[in-house]
């Protein structure tokens, strides 16, 4: 199963010392720039609004009344908080070791594109197809050599098909991948050229007449619309590897 890493972003009210603007002061202690930022960059479509930065001064200086509430009142004193800062503690640790790790080997625009070109080599073609499903295989004989006369397979379909509901768009199934449909139908289809009527065909269902009717290659968006995509499953992949290397020096016990 694939790791899922949190980000951690935005920590409510941080105290941050130093050279920093301060924007405001709460009983002594800063409230600045930086903090407001970060509040600002963990929400971008808010930061875009007018007054975004008046309002997230005004939370964080909340944040800050209820830290002091807190510690007047000894909570983080408490046994609760104690584990919660620990497990958030945690979680920011081993989110740096993830941002340090990638830093040091990000992804490449050459592995981006070698794996977009991948995509577009093992893309799947698309087949549409229509199907008349009767329950022998004398039948679909029958009705195979109908069709060979009068050269309407949808008449026949909505005449014979037992699967009324394709039946009654004269057997129009849509576009299928091979993945999608019965094993014996896909390497049925899958091996037609576009208009060829194929010998019957079995499932658990019945027995199947299958037409070509087009094939195409599935559609695929363009790198630009998948780049993100592509680096954030890279990415995730260098993880998955840099944890990999991790496990093997570590010693673990599970009792």
């Amino acid at each position: 199963m694939r790791l899922q890493w949190i980000l951690i972003v935005g920590l409510m009210a941080a105290p941050l010392h130093g050279f920093a603007e301060t924007l405001a002061t709460v009983n002594g202690v800063p409230v600045t720039r930086e903090v407001v930022n970060t509040e600002l960059k963990s929400n971008p479509a808010f930061a875009n609004q007018p007054g975004a930065e008046k309002v997230a001064l005004e939370k964080m200086i909340a944040g800050e009344l209820l830290v002091q509430e807190a510690r007047k009142q000894k909570l983080d004193r408490s046994r609760e908080v104690k584990q919660e800062l620990e497990n958030v503690t945690r979680k920011i640790l081993a989110n740096a070791a993830v941002n340090r790790y990638l830093s040091e080997h990000p992804v490449s625009e050459e592995e981006i594109q070698a794996r977009y070109d991948g995509f577009i080599k093992n893309n799947p073609i698309q087949y549409h197809i229509r199907h008349i499903m009767v329950k022998t295989e004398a039948e679909a004989k029958d009705i195979r050599n109908a069709i060979k006369n009068s050269n309407d397979f949808a008449e026949q379909a909505r005449q014979h098909s037992i699967d009324t509901e394709s039946g009654k768009q004269g057997g129009d199934l849509g576009w299928f991948i091979p993945d999608q449909a019965a094993k014996s139908l896909a390497d049925t289809f899958s091996k037609m050229e576009k208009g060829e009527i194929s010998q019957p065909v079995q499932t658990q269902n019945g027995w199947h007449l299958v037409e070509l009717v087009e094939s195409q290659p599935s559609k695929l968006p363009s790198l630009q619309q998948t780049r993100e995509a592509i680096a954030k499953e890279l990415a995730s992949k260098r993880i998955e590897k840099f944890v990999g290397e991790l496990h093997k020096k570590a010693k673990i016990s599970r009792p």
